[in-house]
Parts: C-alpha cells; sequence; structure tokens
C-alpha cells in the first residue's frame, strides 16, 4: 500500500481537479499554494512510517510529496526547543518523563519509537534547529507550540534559519 500512496494521490488530485491540474512535487513544495493542485500536508511527519516528529518521519513525508508538515514543539529544562507532542515522553520515546523536566543532553539518551508500546527506533528527539534545517527549501512547516512561553524563542529561531515564508 505505501508504494501505491503517491500514485492514488495523484488520481485523486486528478479527479478532484481535472486531467491538466498539477501534481504537487517535493520541487515545487516551496512555492505558494495554488488553487489548480491538490496539496498534502504529513501530521507530524509521515508518521505511519517512522516514528513521529522525528526527521526520519521527515524526510518519508519529504519523499512521498508532502508541501508541509506539521511539526509540535515544546521546551527542554535548558532551553533547547525540540519536537514532542506530548508533555512527557513516555508514549513517543523508549524514556519515562516529563519534558521539561529533562536537559537536551538526558533526552539525548532516548530514542523515539513507533506507536504506543512500540518497537524502539535508532532516531533521537530532534532540535526544532535542526527540523528547520531538514525542510528549508524542501518543504513548509506548520509549527504548534505546545508550550505557552515559547513563541519568542521560536519566532527567533525560524528567523534565524531564514524560514519565516515557509513557516506558519
Amino acid at each position: 500500500l505505501s508504494r501505491r500512496v503517491p500514485m492514488m494521490l495523484r488520481q485523486l488530485a486528478t479527479h478532484l481537479c481535472g486531467p491538466r491540474a498539477p501534481c504537487p512535487s517535493p520541487a515545487a513544495a516551496a512555492s505558494p499554494p495554488t488553487p489548480e493542485g491538490l496539496r498534502v500536508g504529513a501530521h507530524r511527519g509521515a508518521m505511519s512510517h517512522a516514528p513521529e516528529n522525528t526527521l526520519g518521519a521527515f524526510e518519508r513525508a519529504i519523499e512521498m510529496g508532502a508541501y508541509r508538515i506539521e511539526c509540535d514543539v515544546r521546551q527542554t529544562r535548558d532551553g533547547v526547543l525540540v519536537l514532542m507532542h506530548d508533555a512527557t515522553i513516555d508514549r513517543t520515546t523508549d524514556g519515562e518523563g516529563t519534558l521539561r523536566d529533562l536537559t537536551l543532553a538526558e533526552l539525548g539518551a532516548v530514542r523515539a519509537v513507533t506507536g504506543a508500546g512500540g518497537g524502539t527506533g535508532s532516531e533521537p528527539v530532534p532540535t526544532l534547529e535542526a527540523a528547520l534545517a531538514c525542510a528549508k527549501g524542501r518543504c513548509r512547516l506548520l509549527v504548534e507550540l505546545k508550550d505557552e512561553d515559547i513563541a519568542e524563542a521560536t519566532v527567533a529561531l525560524i528567523e534565524s534559519a531564514g524560514m519565516t515564508p515557509n513557516c506558519t
């Protein structure tokens, strides 16, 4: 099924938009969305193919033609912005604890997992900086702030990465 998904998306775009509708490609991802084509976003990356909110999930989503990836941002105890949906690392990693209580170094000792109780992956929890570098020039990001006090730091990091036009 995973090999047929891009073909099925092209067929769906043709069905919805007509045979002349351009099919979005990774190369076109940085361009503004157009009314002619169907665009596919990836929730926490390609989270059914790699652990959510990891660079592996981002890479897979980009390979599959996603024009935008939604990601969740939280802050570690030492002030580093990282990708993590939940307030704790219990569900998405092989570790336990509240993310806000962990430093980046402590977080580096855990690995992301796929699904509740799923197998261990080889990927660490990525920083927002690494995610921005991964996406730059390849796709847009929809950045969801999960902690209340991280807006200024997040915007500053997005601006310093040159990703302001490609982040919402």
